[in-house]
């Protein structure tokens, strides 16, 4: 904690990640061990992103109810994305699990922010839908 005293922990800025970070702990992949949630694209089902239930469901009001009452998703542990790009949704899930940046939003391209619009209204995720 010694690091942290004097600091502004406020949620409007972030520190930079340390080695010991969750980010470190809990990572996007296609082979992530501990992850229990397949994100298949339907164009190509060879692309897969791994996800954790729990982060999933503390960001997003519609994934929490998709894998916590007796859906389809929960039950096989894959959901199938039809309407998103891989790199789109990639995008998406790192801003999920905080390896994006509020800065790093502010890089991002026009055609960016649109393809991540949608899946911020899709799964209900406020902080995301107010980059508009």
């Amino acid at each position: 904690f010694e690091n942290w005293f004097g600091q502004d922990l406020s949620l409007t800025i972030r520190p930079k990640k340390f080695s010991n970070s969750f980010n470190d702990f809990v990572t996007i992949d296609s082979q992530s061990v501990d992850a229990d949630i397949k994100f298949v694209m339907e164009y190509d089902s060879t692309k897969i992103l791994t996800a954790h239930s729990f982060v999933l469901a503390a960001q997003s009001p519609v994934l929490r109810k998709m894998l916590t009452i007796d859906m389809v998703e929960k039950r096989k542990g894959v959901i199938t994305i039809t309407d998103a790009s891989y790199s789109s949704f990639e995008l998406f899930l790192n801003l999920l699990y905080g390896s994006t940046t509020g800065d790093d939003l502010m890089k991002l391209s026009a055609r960016d922010i649109l393809e991540l619009l949608p899946l911020a209204h899709k799964y209900q995720v406020d902080y995301l839908m107010r980059i508009s």
